[in-house]
């Protein structure tokens, strides 16, 4: 069963305005992008990289430095795969978990949010991958770029892992060491 992110049971992720609220979930604003993959430039560094994974190690593709928002506050991105990260510092309790998806207004025009599951335990700003096949698109910071879906779920166990109050760029940290090693959230959960 589905379960309002916002609602009276949980009341879980942080910086919300009025907009992001949604009648079945929460709108997730767009913070930062990062180039993962460049379909249009074949000669591109970030162009058909080895993703390496196996139960010892990941080693994950290289990404680009934030992708560059021009002066009058918006991105201009071409084909191709992108991480994005946003404000919104969710966290998911025992008998929960989440899941971002596409705002149906990218959708039709071939742009796609893959996220993975948000296991119950953690804490943390979300994100995921925005996957661009529609040609250029036009996007302004903090856009409002996917939605973010609560269920109820069993718990067998609680997440403990290495995501789990770390933002992904030393860019959203407050308050942090040079390692990120300790963060203070901003914003405080729920609605404003």
């Amino acid at each position: 069963m589905f379960v309002h992110p916002a609602g009276n049971e949980l009341n879980n992720v942080s910086d919300l305005d009025p907009k992001c609220i949604q009648m079945n979930a929460v709108d997730i604003r767009v913070n930062e992008l990062r180039l993962i993959d460049d379909y249009e430039n074949p000669y591109s560094e970030f162009h058909n990289q080895l993703f390496e994974i196996s139960d010892k190690e990941t080693i994950h593709k290289k990404k680009s430095d934030p992708v560059t928002l021009h002066d009058n506050g918006y991105w201009v991105l071409s084909r191709g795969a992108y991480e994005f990260t946003s404000p919104h510092f969710v966290t998911v309790p025992a008998g929960y978990c989440g899941y971002l998806i596409t705002r149906s207004s990218f959708n039709r025009n071939g742009i796609f949010i893959i996220s993975g599951l948000y296991d119950s335990g953690f804490e943390g700003y979300v994100g995921g991958t925005l996957y661009n096949f529609g040609g250029r698109i036009k996007m302004q910071h903090m856009t409002r770029l996917c939605q973010l879906v609560m269920a109820s779920a069993e718990t067998v166990k609680m997440y403990k892992g290495q995501y789990n109050f770390k933002a992904i760029y030393q860019s959203e940290l407050v308050g942090s060491s040079s390692t990120g090693d300790s963060i203070t959230r901003q914003g405080s959960l729920g609605n404003p």
